[in-house]
C-alpha cells in the first residue's frame, strides 16, 4: 500500500479497525454508570482540552517544516499553554471536571504517565528515524525496509501476554525497569554497529530484537501501571488522559527524531543524526529504567 499510494496509505487500516468497534463495541461492551458522578459533565472544558492538545501536538509536528523560532510555532504555542492553563483552572473548580486532575495525586498514575512519555520518545524516535535512514542511506526500498524492521514490532506482540501475566506475578515496576534496560541496549548496539556500510544482523536484526523485548514489555505494562490503583468510577476519564499523554510523547519522539536528524547533506551526516537519536532515546529508557525501579512500587498515593 505504502508502494503503491504513499506513507499516507498506512492510515487507511484504522477504516476498516474503527467500523467494526463501532458496531460490535455497543453489543460486547457492558456500560458503566456512576452514582457518585453528577449528570452536568463540564462541557466547556472539551474544546479547551481538545483544541489545546490538537494545536501543542500541531506545533510539536510542524517544527521542523516552520522554524523553531518561527512566529506560526512560538503562537501555536502560546495559544496551546492558553488553553491548556484554563483547561486545568476550569477543572479545579468544577463540580464534575471533564478530567479530575487528582487522578495525579495517585503515585502509580502519575509515575505511569511519566513513565509513558520517556517509552513513547525513545521508541518512537527509533520507529520513525531508523526506516528513514535504511532507506537514504543504504537504499533499500520500503518494502524491503519494511520487512527488515518487521521482527521488532513481530516480537512486540508476542511478548506483551507473558510479559502481562508475569506482572500480576511481580508487579509491573519490575517488568517495565527490565524493559527500559532492554531498550537502552539495543539503542547501544545500534550505536556500536550500525553505520553507512549494510549489515542486516548487527545493525537491524539483534539491536530491534532488544527493543522489541523492550516495547513488549512497555506498552500493555505501562497502562497496567498507571491505571492500577484508579477507582473503578474512573477508569474512562483516567483513561483518556493517559491516551492524551500518550499521544503528545508519540508526536514529541517523531518530531524530536525528525528535527535532529534534519535534512543531511551526506551519508556521514544523516548516520550522525541518527546517532544522537539513538543517545537521545538511550536517555529516555534509562530515565525509564530509574523511574520505576525506585517509585514504581504500589504506595498509592503521594506525599504532600
Amino acid at each position: 500500500m505504502v508502494d503503491a499510494f504513499g506513507w499516507q496509505a498506512v492510515f487507511f487500516i484504522n477504516v476498516p479497525v474503527a467500523g467494526i468497534v463501532i458496531i460490535l463495541g455497543p453489543r460486547w461492551v457492558p456500560e458503566s454508570v456512576s452514582d457518585s458522578i453528577p449528570d452536568k459533565v463540564d462541557l466547556i472544558s472539551v474544546p479547551l482540552a481538545s483544541l489545546g492538545v490538537g494545536i501543542a501536538i500541531l506545533a510539536i509536528t510542524q517544527g521542523d517544516k516552520w522554524g523553531w523560532s518561527s512566529l506560526n510555532l512560538i503562537l501555536s504555542f502560546a495559544i496551546a499553554l492558553l488553553l491548556v492553563t484554563a483547561f486545568v483552572i476550569r477543572s479545579n473548580r468544577h463540580k464534575a471536571p471533564l478530567f479530575d486532575l487528582d487522578l495525579f495525586k495517585l503515585k502509580t498514575f502519575s509515575v505511569g504517565m511519566i513513565g509513558t512519555v520517556f517509552f513513547m520518545v525513545a521508541f518512537f524516535s527509533w520507529l520513525i528515524s531508523l526506516p528513514t535512514f535504511i532507506q537514504s542511506v543504504w537504499g533499500w526500498s520500503v518494502l524491503k525496509t519494511g520487512f527488515a524492521i518487521a521482527p521488532a514490532p513481530l516480537l512486540t506482540a508476542f511478548v506483551s501476554p507473558p510479559a502481562g501475566r508475569l506482572a500480576e506475578r511481580i508487579g509491573n515496576g519490575p517488568i517495565l525497569t527490565i524493559g527500559g534496560l532492554l531498550g537502552a541496549t539495543g539503542l547501544s548496539l545500534h550505536l556500536i554497529f550500525t553505520n553507512s556500510e549494510p549489515d542486516y544482523v548487527m545493525g537491524i536484526f539483534i539491536p530491534g530484537i532488544l527493543i522489541g523485548f523492550a516495547a513488549g514489555f512497555g506498552f500493555a505494562q505501562l497502562i497496567g501501571a498507571a491505571m492500577r490503583d484508579v477507582p473503578r468510577d474512573q477508569f474512562g476519564m483516567a483513561g483518556a488522559g493517559r491516551t492524551t499523554i500518550f499521544q503528545l510523547a508519540l508526536a514529541l519522539g517523531v518530531a524530536l527524531a525528525f528535527t535532529i536528524i534534519g535534512r543531511p547533506s551526506s551519508p556521514q551526516a544523516a548516520l550522525d543524526g541518527l546517532q544522537t537519536t539513538w543517545i537521545l532515546g538511550i536517555g529516555c529508557y534509562l530515565a525509564q529504567t530509574l523511574l520505576f525501579a525506585f517509585f514504581g512500587g504500589s504506595d498509592k498515593t503521594l506525599k504532600t
